[in-house]
Order: C-alpha cells, then structure tokens, then sequence
C-alpha cells in the first residue's frame, strides 16, 4: 500500500504553507487602503472647497486666531474652547 506524502509512515515531512498574504486577504488589505484615501479625499474636498459666495472655507471662517494651550502630564490648560456656530475649523 502506498503512502502519500505527510501522512504518517512516510518518508517527507509535510509541506508548510508559503508565506505571504492569501488573495482574499490581500484584497481586503487593497479594499482598506482605497476606502482611507477615499475618505481623506473627500474630508479634503469639504474643507477646502468652494462656498455659495465662491470663498473657500478658510477665507469664510474670518481672521486666524492664535490660543495658548499648556501641556501637563495630566492636564490641558484651557479645558475648553468656545467656538461661533458656522465658523470652520481647520
């Protein structure tokens, strides 16, 4: 009686699987990777494209303002910013 390959009894030893990514893996891994940039693209586009009036967003939001913030180990100083409803942030 004959003995196949990596049954017991036989001479070789079973084969390992290769390495690497299976195709349904690296397709996943393909699929996650598009649907991230297309995400950051479209974040993009909202934040940066044109208003009704033909500004961009942050020609809309007025002038830059600058805020202190101080770093702790437990702690960030001020806890809180207040921000007008309508104002972009970027």
């Amino acid at each position: 009686m004959a003995v196949s390959p990596g049954q017991a009894g036989s001479p070789e030893p079973p084969r390992a699987p290769e390495g690497g990514m299976s195709a349904p893996q690296g397709l996943i891994a393909l699929l996650a990777v598009a649907a991230v940039l297309a995400l950051a693209f479209a974040l993009t586009a909202l934040l940066v494209g044109d208003r009704d009036d033909g500004r961009s967003a942050v020609e809309s939001a007025g002038p830059v303002q600058t805020i202190a913030v101080e770093l702790g180990d437990l702690y960030v100083k001020p806890h809180h910013i207040e921000v007008p409803s309508g104002t972009a942030t970027g």
